[in-house]
Protein backbone atom coordinates (compact mmCIF):
# COMPACT_ATOMS: atom_id res chain seq x y z
CA UNK A 1 0.00 0.00 0.00
CA UNK A 2 1.10 3.54 -0.74
CA UNK A 3 0.60 4.83 2.81
CA UNK A 4 2.78 2.02 4.20
CA UNK A 5 5.62 2.97 1.84
CA UNK A 6 5.29 6.61 2.83
CA UNK A 7 5.33 5.97 6.59
CA UNK A 8 7.43 2.81 6.70
CA UNK A 9 10.21 4.45 8.74
CA UNK A 10 7.72 5.56 11.41
CA UNK A 11 6.16 2.09 11.45
CA UNK A 12 9.57 0.46 11.96
CA UNK A 13 10.47 2.82 14.82
CA UNK A 14 7.15 2.24 16.58
CA UNK A 15 7.52 -1.54 16.17
CA UNK A 16 11.03 -1.46 17.65
CA UNK A 17 9.87 0.61 20.63
CA UNK A 18 7.02 -1.80 21.28
CA UNK A 19 8.90 -5.07 20.91
CA UNK A 20 12.31 -4.10 22.33
CA UNK A 21 11.21 -4.56 26.00
CA UNK A 22 9.72 -7.95 25.11
CA UNK A 23 12.96 -8.97 23.41
CA UNK A 24 15.06 -7.95 26.38
CA UNK A 25 12.72 -9.82 28.72
CA UNK A 26 13.02 -12.92 26.52
CA UNK A 27 16.81 -12.66 26.52
CA UNK A 28 16.76 -12.64 30.33
CA UNK A 29 15.52 -16.23 30.33
CA UNK A 30 17.64 -17.30 27.35
CA UNK A 31 20.61 -19.40 28.45
CA UNK A 32 23.96 -18.24 27.09
CA UNK A 33 26.72 -20.69 26.14
CA UNK A 34 29.34 -18.01 26.66
CA UNK A 35 31.23 -18.32 29.95
CA UNK A 36 31.63 -14.54 30.11
CA UNK A 37 27.85 -14.25 30.21
CA UNK A 38 27.14 -17.03 32.69
CA UNK A 39 24.04 -15.44 34.23
CA UNK A 40 20.73 -14.46 32.58
CA UNK A 41 21.06 -10.92 33.89
CA UNK A 42 24.49 -10.49 32.24
CA UNK A 43 23.11 -11.92 29.00
CA UNK A 44 20.16 -9.49 29.11
CA UNK A 45 22.50 -6.58 29.87
CA UNK A 46 24.64 -7.51 26.86
CA UNK A 47 21.64 -7.49 24.53
CA UNK A 48 20.35 -4.23 25.95
CA UNK A 49 23.74 -2.57 25.40
CA UNK A 50 24.10 -4.08 21.94
CA UNK A 51 20.64 -2.97 20.79
CA UNK A 52 21.16 0.48 22.31
CA UNK A 53 24.37 0.85 20.30
CA UNK A 54 22.52 -0.10 17.12
CA UNK A 55 19.78 2.42 17.94
CA UNK A 56 22.40 5.13 18.57
CA UNK A 57 24.13 4.53 15.24
CA UNK A 58 20.74 4.51 13.52
CA UNK A 59 19.89 7.88 15.05
CA UNK A 60 23.29 9.26 13.99
CA UNK A 61 22.68 8.07 10.43
CA UNK A 62 19.24 9.65 10.18
CA UNK A 63 20.50 12.87 11.78
CA UNK A 64 23.31 13.04 9.20
CA UNK A 65 20.83 12.35 6.42
CA UNK A 66 18.49 15.08 7.68
CA UNK A 67 21.33 17.62 7.92
CA UNK A 68 22.46 16.71 4.42
CA UNK A 69 18.94 17.28 3.08
CA UNK A 70 18.74 20.63 4.89
CA UNK A 71 22.06 21.64 3.34
CA UNK A 72 20.79 20.64 -0.11
CA UNK A 73 17.62 22.69 0.36
CA UNK A 74 19.63 25.69 1.55
CA UNK A 75 21.92 25.46 -1.48
CA UNK A 76 18.91 25.16 -3.77
CA UNK A 77 17.25 28.21 -2.22
CA UNK A 78 20.38 30.39 -2.20
CA UNK A 79 21.75 29.48 -5.61
CA UNK A 80 21.99 31.49 -8.80
CA UNK A 81 19.17 30.76 -11.24
CA UNK A 82 19.22 31.79 -14.90
CA UNK A 83 16.13 32.31 -17.02
CA UNK A 84 16.01 32.99 -20.75
CA UNK A 85 13.54 34.87 -22.92
CA UNK A 86 13.32 36.92 -26.09
CA UNK A 87 12.16 40.51 -25.68
CA UNK A 88 11.46 43.08 -28.36
CA UNK A 89 11.43 46.87 -28.40
CA UNK A 90 11.92 49.65 -30.88
CA UNK A 91 12.68 47.35 -33.79
CA UNK A 92 15.01 44.85 -32.11
CA UNK A 93 14.77 41.28 -30.86
CA UNK A 94 17.05 40.57 -27.90
CA UNK A 95 17.93 37.49 -25.93
CA UNK A 96 17.34 38.36 -22.28
CA UNK A 97 19.31 36.37 -19.70
CA UNK A 98 18.18 37.06 -16.14
CA UNK A 99 19.66 35.86 -12.88
CA UNK A 100 16.51 35.45 -10.80
CA UNK A 101 18.40 33.76 -7.96
CA UNK A 102 20.03 35.38 -4.94
CA UNK A 103 23.66 34.53 -5.73
CA UNK A 104 25.91 35.69 -8.56
CA UNK A 105 25.97 33.40 -11.57
CA UNK A 106 29.60 32.99 -12.64
CA UNK A 107 31.47 31.10 -15.37
CA UNK A 108 28.43 31.29 -17.61
CA UNK A 109 28.89 29.52 -20.94
CA UNK A 110 26.07 29.82 -23.48
CA UNK A 111 26.04 27.92 -26.78
CA UNK A 112 23.52 28.05 -29.60
CA UNK A 113 22.56 25.24 -31.95
CA UNK A 114 24.38 25.16 -35.27
CA UNK A 115 21.16 25.40 -37.28
CA UNK A 116 20.32 28.79 -35.78
CA UNK A 117 23.85 30.15 -36.13
CA UNK A 118 24.47 28.86 -39.64
CA UNK A 119 21.19 30.19 -41.04
CA UNK A 120 21.47 33.65 -39.49
CA UNK A 121 21.79 36.44 -42.04
CA UNK A 122 24.20 38.63 -40.03
CA UNK A 123 27.83 37.62 -39.59
CA UNK A 124 28.21 40.29 -36.93
CA UNK A 125 25.41 38.83 -34.80
CA UNK A 126 26.75 35.31 -35.41
CA UNK A 127 30.16 36.27 -34.03
CA UNK A 128 28.63 37.92 -30.96
CA UNK A 129 26.46 34.92 -30.13
CA UNK A 130 29.22 32.39 -30.74
CA UNK A 131 31.54 34.37 -28.45
CA UNK A 132 29.17 33.65 -25.53
CA UNK A 133 30.32 30.04 -25.70
CA UNK A 134 34.00 30.93 -25.77
CA UNK A 135 34.41 33.53 -23.07
CA UNK A 136 32.72 32.92 -19.69
CA UNK A 137 30.82 35.83 -18.14
CA UNK A 138 28.86 36.49 -14.96
CA UNK A 139 25.50 38.02 -14.01
CA UNK A 140 24.80 39.40 -10.55
CA UNK A 141 21.65 38.46 -8.66
CA UNK A 142 18.59 40.32 -9.92
CA UNK A 143 20.41 41.58 -13.02
CA UNK A 144 19.60 40.94 -16.70
CA UNK A 145 21.88 41.03 -19.73
CA UNK A 146 20.72 41.42 -23.31
CA UNK A 147 22.15 40.10 -26.56
CA UNK A 148 21.18 41.07 -30.07
CA UNK A 149 19.20 38.39 -31.93
CA UNK A 150 17.72 40.22 -34.91
CA UNK A 151 15.97 43.39 -36.04
CA UNK A 152 12.19 43.17 -36.11
CA UNK A 153 10.17 43.91 -39.24
CA UNK A 154 11.09 47.28 -40.67
CA UNK A 155 10.29 49.40 -43.71
CA UNK A 156 13.70 50.96 -44.06
CA UNK A 157 17.28 49.74 -43.93
CA UNK A 158 19.14 48.56 -40.87
CA UNK A 159 22.87 48.79 -40.24
CA UNK A 160 24.22 46.37 -37.64
CA UNK A 161 27.45 47.06 -35.81
CA UNK A 162 28.40 49.72 -38.31
CA UNK A 163 29.53 46.97 -40.66
CA UNK A 164 26.49 45.37 -42.26
CA UNK A 165 23.46 47.01 -43.88
CA UNK A 166 20.28 45.13 -44.70
CA UNK A 167 17.05 46.17 -46.33
CA UNK A 168 13.69 45.70 -44.68
CA UNK A 169 12.88 43.14 -47.38
CA UNK A 170 15.92 41.01 -46.48
CA UNK A 171 15.09 41.11 -42.78
CA UNK A 172 11.44 40.26 -43.44
CA UNK A 173 12.42 37.31 -45.61
CA UNK A 174 14.72 35.90 -42.92
CA UNK A 175 12.16 36.37 -40.15
CA UNK A 176 9.38 34.79 -42.22
CA UNK A 177 11.58 31.76 -42.87
CA UNK A 178 13.18 31.36 -39.45
CA UNK A 179 11.08 33.03 -36.72
CA UNK A 180 9.47 29.67 -35.96
CA UNK A 181 12.78 27.78 -35.92
CA UNK A 182 13.83 26.45 -32.53
CA UNK A 183 16.68 28.26 -30.84
CA UNK A 184 18.41 25.65 -28.70
CA UNK A 185 20.58 27.05 -25.91
CA UNK A 186 22.91 24.82 -23.92
CA UNK A 187 25.76 25.47 -21.51
CA UNK A 188 26.62 25.68 -17.86
CA UNK A 189 27.04 28.18 -15.04
CA UNK A 190 28.65 28.19 -11.59
CA UNK A 191 30.53 25.04 -12.71
CA UNK A 192 27.52 23.08 -11.53
CA UNK A 193 24.20 23.93 -13.20
CA UNK A 194 23.37 22.96 -16.77
CA UNK A 195 21.59 25.17 -19.27
CA UNK A 196 19.07 23.61 -21.62
CA UNK A 197 16.51 25.91 -23.21
CA UNK A 198 14.50 25.71 -26.41
CA UNK A 199 12.19 28.34 -27.89
CA UNK A 200 11.61 30.40 -31.01
CA UNK A 201 11.20 34.08 -31.77
CA UNK A 202 7.61 33.42 -32.79
CA UNK A 203 6.72 32.13 -29.31
CA UNK A 204 7.37 35.60 -27.87
CA UNK A 205 5.19 37.45 -30.38
CA UNK A 206 1.46 37.60 -29.60
CA UNK A 207 -0.60 37.63 -32.76
CA UNK A 208 2.11 39.46 -34.67
CA UNK A 209 2.18 42.34 -32.17
CA UNK A 210 5.50 42.90 -30.45
CA UNK A 211 5.02 43.28 -26.70
CA UNK A 212 7.47 45.67 -25.10
CA UNK A 213 8.86 45.09 -21.63
CA UNK A 214 10.54 47.31 -19.04
CA UNK A 215 13.39 48.03 -21.44
CA UNK A 216 11.24 50.55 -23.26
CA UNK A 217 11.47 53.16 -20.48
CA UNK A 218 15.25 52.87 -20.44
CA UNK A 219 15.55 52.99 -24.21
CA UNK A 220 13.62 56.25 -24.34
CA UNK A 221 16.52 57.86 -22.46
CA UNK A 222 19.25 56.28 -24.51
CA UNK A 223 19.99 56.96 -28.17
CA UNK A 224 19.83 53.78 -30.15
CA UNK A 225 23.36 52.47 -30.69
CA UNK A 226 22.51 49.19 -32.37
CA UNK A 227 21.19 50.80 -35.56
CA UNK A 228 23.25 53.54 -37.24
CA UNK A 229 21.66 56.98 -37.27
CA UNK A 230 23.29 60.00 -38.96
CA UNK A 231 26.51 58.00 -39.41
CA UNK A 232 27.02 57.88 -35.64
CA UNK A 233 26.76 54.64 -33.74
CA UNK A 234 27.90 52.90 -30.57
CA UNK A 235 28.91 49.24 -30.40
CA UNK A 236 25.92 46.96 -29.85
CA UNK A 237 27.09 45.33 -26.64
CA UNK A 238 28.11 48.67 -25.14
CA UNK A 239 24.60 50.00 -25.76
CA UNK A 240 23.07 46.90 -24.24
CA UNK A 241 25.21 47.28 -21.12
CA UNK A 242 24.11 50.92 -20.81
CA UNK A 243 20.47 49.84 -21.07
CA UNK A 244 20.90 47.14 -18.43
CA UNK A 245 22.61 49.60 -16.09
CA UNK A 246 19.79 52.10 -16.54
CA UNK A 247 17.18 49.44 -15.71
CA UNK A 248 19.05 48.48 -12.56
CA UNK A 249 19.09 52.13 -11.42
CA UNK A 250 15.36 52.46 -12.10
CA UNK A 251 14.64 49.38 -9.97
CA UNK A 252 16.73 50.76 -7.11
CA UNK A 253 14.81 54.06 -7.18
CA UNK A 254 11.50 52.21 -7.11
Amino acid sequence: MEWMKKYRLIIVIVAVLLFLPLLINLCYYWESNCTALHSPSAWATFWATYLSAIASFTMIYFTWKTLKEMQRQWNETNRARLTFAIVAYDGIFLLKITNSGIATAYNIIVKFNNEFINTHFSNYIKERLVSLGRKPFCIEAGVSKYYYISPTYTEGTCTIGGKETYTGKEIKQWLDEHKSDKIEITGQYCDLFDIKEEFSIDEFINGGIVVKDELTLAVERIKMGMIVQNNQYAPIQKSLDIIAESISKNKIKE
